[in-house]
């Protein structure tokens, strides 16, 4: 996506370190500040009244030990 918005063919909702290095360059320039969150890290969303697989859960207790 960030390839295709340098290249002019559109604009990229990517995450901010992914068009990092463009912005800096002046390749790429962020619009919509309003709505983009001043939030660092990642964001895990997923059913919590559901049956979550082994996997998935082994997942989750790891994310939440190391946020």
């Amino acid at each position: 996506m960030v390839s295709a918005a340098t290249q002019g063919m559109g604009i990229a909702f990517v995450p901010e370190n992914y068009a990092k290095e463009q912005i800096n360059s002046g390749n790429l320039i962020t619009i919509l500040e309003d709505w983009c969150p001043d939030e660092a890290g990642f964001h895990l969303y997923f059913p919590r009244y559901r049956h979550m697989s082994k996997s998935l859960s082994a997942f989750v207790d790891v994310v939440k030990e190391h946020n």
